[in-house]
Parts: structure tokens; C-alpha cells; sequence
């Protein structure tokens, strides 16, 4: 029992953080220079949301999650084992504990962090659509009724307002198919594409699509729609509605309308409620509201004419982390340096 309350001393000596924060820096460095190299989302990927880092595809070192799994516990030990247990150490107690909050709040907001995909026409009545990014895709009808999709290649039956889907053909990789014999019929969607094929090498065109069968109950009308992810704009239906293939769409707590946009930014109105009032999103200026952060992206032309503006959203139910971080940490100076810190005698 002794010896292993010495080992958990040993643990929670400074030796020991000396060591974490050079790893640290080490990884840091590391990982912005392979980020100026191949992207952000490729470092971020292989330095600091995975466990352990292989070097040469053989050698393993820790990455961003083992660090912090490790300094978690080495900051749990230096509390219990390093810190003396008297008034004055209430300052160094707040400073751990603002640390640990740190570690475990990002740990945990990593792991539940959703990010989406939005976009939205300039100057169009319709609200900015935010999607997840994901493998989880749904059938939308008139942007109000939706459906999730079986997994690829499952096929099923569905209904959605006074229409019943069945689905013929469904891939997760595929390629458009723009000419097809005439003994078949035709394949309408919104591209113009009259079919696809399904495609198992990883090589080819990545373009998800759906075959639908689509008979409306009252009119017996029947038609036969490819639906691609692609896709920005709906297929309409021969009665007029909408129809869609898209990932999991977000449902927001506010509404943001597109009013104009450059390459810089979006000036946006957001309707919050009963509040609506005008935004500009720029480049590296989010707006953040209800644990969500919409970033702007870019924007492009579409070919009638129409400029489409893509966003970038994150929901994180732990964004609040950082300033509870910093209350505890001014918080445990103020007990170190301004309550406890001893006074010289004059």
C-alpha cells in the first residue's frame, strides 16, 4: 500500500509536467507544420483528434487525446498528493481544478461536437439550410416533410404527404449515366442526368443517388426520379412539390436569411424568436448563438444567375467551457497572490 502511494507521489511530481508540457509543444509544433503542408483538416485529423500519432506507419506516439487523458490524471494526482492541505493552497486547488475543467471539457466537447454544412441563395426568402456531415442521409419533401434513408444499397418503402416512395436503387458511389438505351425510361432529376450506376471501386466519382418510384395516393400519377447529394436544387414534382436528397438537416433555434454577399462575407438577417435583426458573417467572424457558431465560406454562382453563399456550423454543448476556464483561474490568483500571498512585515 505504501509503495504504491509512493509510485502515485512520483506521478504528480513537477518532473512529471515538465515532461507533458514539452510533449505538448512538441505536438503543437509538429502539428502546424503539417497543417501549413497539406490543410487544416488532415492535421487536425492525424495530430489532434486521434489517441496516438504512427510515425513511419510502425512507431506509435501519443497524440492530442492521449496527452490530455494523461495530464487529466497527473492534475487529479497533484492535488491529492503534491499540493500541501492548508488555507493558503486554496488559490493552487482553484488553478488545478480550472485546468482540469479545461482538459475534460474539450475532451468531451471533441467527442459530441457536430459539425454541418449550410447554404443559402442571396436574397432568397428561404432560410440558410445547415446539414450534418455525415453518412446519415434523408429524402426532404417541400423542405418541410423528411425521411431517413436505410443504409446504402437497402431498399424500402416510405410515405411523405399524399405521396408513397419506394425506393428501386440506392449507392453510396456512383456516376451519372448521361445517355441510356431507349428501352429504358427515362430517369428525371434536377441535373439533368438521366441515371446512374452504382460503383464499388474507391476510385471512381463520388455522386450519392437514390432511384425512387413516386405514385401520388389521390392521382395515381406515377414518375420515376434519381435524387443525387450533389444536387443544390430540388427536383419538382409533376404536382408541383419539391423533392430532395440531403444529409440530416439541423433544425436551428434561429433562422438566418441571405441579404448580399462577397468573397469576404454575408450580410445576413437572423431571426431569433420574435428578434430579427441584421449580421455580417466574414471570414474568421462567426455568429454564435444557443451553442452553435455559423462561420462563412464562400460563395459561388450558380447557372441561373444566383449566387449561392456556403456556411460552416459547429453545435457544441461545451463552448461555455473556456470561460468557466478563466472565472476559476482569475479566481485562484486572486486567492494566491491577492488573499493568501504572505505579507511582509515592514
Amino acid at each position: 500500500m505504501f509503495k504504491g502511494t509512493k509510485n502515485l507521489k512520483r506521478a504528480a511530481s513537477l518532473q512529471v509536467t515538465i515532461v507533458l508540457l514539452a510533449f505538448l509543444a512538441l505536438l503543437l509544433f509538429w502539428g502546424i507544420l503539417y497543417q501549413s503542408k497539406v490543410g487544416v483538416e488532415l492535421a487536425t485529423e492525424r495530430f489532434f483528434d486521434s489517441y496516438f500519432i504512427w510515425v513511419f506507419d510502425v512507431i506509435p506516439l501519443p497524440g492530442l487525446y492521449s496527452l490530455l487523458v494523461v495530464s487529466a490524471i497527473h492534475l487529479v494526482l497533484s492535488m491529492l498528493y503534491r499540493i500541501p492541505r492548508q488555507k493558503k493552497s486554496i488559490g493552487l486547488y482553484l488553478m488545478h481544478f480550472a485546468l482540469l475543467v479545461l482538459i475534460l471539457g474539450g475532451l468531451l466537447g471533441s467527442f459530441s461536437r457536430v459539425s454541418m454544412k449550410g447554404y443559402g441563395l442571396v436574397g432568397g426568402e428561404i432560410p440558410v439550410v445547415f446539414e450534418h456531415s455525415s453518412d446519415e442521409y434523408e429524402v426532404v419533401l417541400n423542405d418541410s416533410l423528411s425521411v431517413s434513408l436505410p443504409p446504402w444499397g437497402k431498399l424500402g418503402a416510405f410515405q411523405l404527404g399524399p405521396y408513397d416512395f419506394k425506393i428501386i436503387k440506392s449507392c453510396e458511389e456512383g456516376s451519372p449515366i448521361v445517355k441510356v438505351e431507349e428501352d429504358h425510361k427515362i430517369l428525371k432529376n434536377a441535373s439533368g442526368f438521366q441515371g446512374f450506376e452504382c460503383k464499388s471501386q474507391k476510385e471512381s466519382v463520388l455522386f450519392p443517388g437514390v432511384i425512387l418510384h413516386i405514385k401520388h395516393r389521390e392521382f395515381l400519377h406515377e414518375e420515376k426520379v434519381l435524387l443525387g447529394l450533389n444536387e443544390r436544387r430540388p427536383y419538382v414534382l409533376t404536382g408541383g412539390e419539391s423533392l430532395r436528397l440531403s444529409n440530416i438537416r439541423e433544425k436551428m433555434p434561429f433562422e438566418i436569411q441571405v441579404v448580399s454577399a462577397d468573397q469576404t462575407g454575408a450580410d445576413v438577417i437572423i431571426m431569433s424568436g420574435r428578434e430579427t435583426f441584421p449580421r455580417r458573417i466574414a471570414l474568421n467572424v462567426p455568429y454564435k448563438s444557443s451553442h452553435y457558431s455559423i462561420y462563412f465560406t464562400s460563395v459561388i454562382d450558380s447557372f441561373d444567375d444566383q449566387q449561392i453563399v456556403l456556411f460552416q456550423a459547429r453545435k457544441d454543448f461545451f463552448d461555455s467551457v473556456p470561460y468557466l476556464f478563466t472565472i476559476l483561474m482569475l479566481a485562484g490568483f486572486a486567492f494566491h497572490y491577492l488573499i493568501f500571498c504572505p505579507r511582509k512585515k515592514s
